[in-house]
């Protein structure tokens, strides 16, 4: 911190050696699985906010796809290299929706697989 008045100013003090990593880049890579796991159609259901209409990862988010962070967050934070797979309750309307084997009346499943991917990029 070089000055508190009359208003802040940080600077660097060490370069900066890693990558872009953290539980935000997990987050949004968990979302865009979902949005294909689901097809646009249904995840739009959870987040009918178009892309250009947020103006952060978060802070534009509605009801139900705030609640899916927050499983996905507990679940997250638990994860281990021998974890089972995760099973999460979709909200209305998605509660009783059939695909595949990901999404079976309305539970979504994410594999430790899928799990693992989310950190690839930003790990």
């Amino acid at each position: 911190m070089t000055q508190l008045e009359p208003s802040l100013e940080l600077e660097r003090v060490t370069r900066p050696t890693g990558e872009k990593c953290g539980s935000i880049f997990i987050d949004e890579n968990f979302k865009k699985w979902l949005r294909k796991t689901l097809g646009s159609k249904n995840y739009s259901k959870l987040d009918p906010r178009k892309a250009s209409q947020k103006i952060s990862a978060h802070s534009t988010e509605g009801e139900q796809m705030r609640a899916i962070m927050r499983a996905f967050d507990a679940y997250k934070r638990k994860f281990a290299k021998s974890a089972r797979p995760m099973k999460m309750d979709l909200p209305e309307p998605l509660d009783n929706l059939d695909m595949d084997e990901k999404v079976v009346g309305g539970e979504l499943t994410i594999s430790k697989y899928d799990l693992e991917g989310f950190c690839t990029f930003c790990c």
